[in-house]
């Protein structure tokens, strides 16, 4: 019998546009990238992203039809995380595994440390194969708000959260396939959280969570994961209280994109008020004083528009 390929991986730092948070992530994951090729796998799906970047995949909603799948699904890279590898893996055909990396995930080190213990353990000799490494990997009920239509192509449901997640060449072509199938079949799309172990597991695939091969490198409880951090996320540069064998966290992003999104979504008073509070304090003592300031401006302004609400309408 002919021995398995060695070992070679390509990480993949997937995103939908060229900012800051992205560019330092790829920044701190090539200083020592000893063991595994870095690549951005850009979302094209409203335009071409130019980097500057010589390593690059890239993807889009119309392109999907080249992998024998078509969707009018406008978030379909968010709910079929999936299907972005499905381009990275045809092509890079010389890699044996991919590890796709969100751009709003931080690692706490900032280097690339976590990642070479990931690829060491897919390269060590004697021990199991493994096919696909995720987060939170467990059995959901039916309280996942996306429980109902993986149960119904599944059964038991499974899931991965999917901020980080590595997956074998031998792995990403069944569920290629599988994608393939299920476009021929109800219409249904299941999100790729159930979709990945749903598949994988019941058709022998080695799947596992990614504390089992390096205990402690994220939180799992739902109620204080350090990789479900506040809604809004946190902003780049911040400092991090977690624990001491923590890896990652998540989300964060840019200070301008962290603070516009609080603008847009903090919906009542009552949050406005606390978030303006927490603006002086040491999460945002980095950030610059004048991005700040406008926020504080802005918010202001929307909870007084909030306020009046009820007595235009009285």
């Amino acid at each position: 019998m002919a021995a398995p390929p060695p070992v070679r991986v390509a990480v993949l730092i997937r995103g939908h546009k060229i900012d800051e948070k992205l560019l330092d992530l790829h920044r701190h994951l090539q200083s020592d990238a000893a063991t595994y090729d870095l690549f951005l796998l850009l979302d094209e799906t409203n335009g071409a992203l130019a980097t500057g970047l010589a390593k690059s995949v890239t993807f889009s909603l119309p392109r999907c039809a080249e992998l024998g799948l078509e969707y009018a699904t406008p978030r379909l890279f968010w709910l079929c995380g999936d299907v972005a590898l499905f381009f990275a893996y045809r092509a890079l055909p010389d890699y044996t595994h991919f590890v796709m990396i969100d751009y709003d995930v931080e690692f706490v080190r900032s280097g690339p440390a976590m990642l070479n213990a990931v690829v060491a353990r897919l390269r060590e000799p004697g021990l199991p194969e493994i096919d696909a490494i995720g987060l939170q990997y467990s059995i959901v009920g039916p309280s996942w708000p996306y429980h109902a239509a993986a149960a119904r192509a599944f059964g038991d449901v499974r899931f991965f959260y999917f901020p980080f997640v590595a997956l074998s060449r031998r792995a990403l072509a069944y569920l290629h396939a599988q994608r393939r199938l299920e476009r021929q079949g109800s219409g249904e799309v299941v999100i790729c959280e159930a979709f990945v172990p749903g598949h994988l597991h019941p058709a022998g695939f080695h799947c596992v969570d990614l504390n089992e091969i390096l205990p402690g490198s994220y939180e799992s409880r739902a109620r204080d994961s350090s990789m479900r951090f506040h809604p809004l996320g946190m902003p780049l540069g911040a400092r991090f209280d977690v624990g001491p064998k923590i890896e990652m966290v998540h989300p964060v992003y840019g200070a301008a994109d962290h603070l516009a999104r609080a603008v847009a979504r903090l919906a009542t008073p009552e949050e406005i008020s606390k978030f303006i509070a927490r603006l002086t304090g040491p999460t945002y003592a980095h950030v610059d004083p004048a991005l700040l300031a406008d926020c504080r401006r802005q918010l202001e302004a929307k909870a007084a528009r909030i306020a009046a609400e009820p007595a235009r309408q009285g």
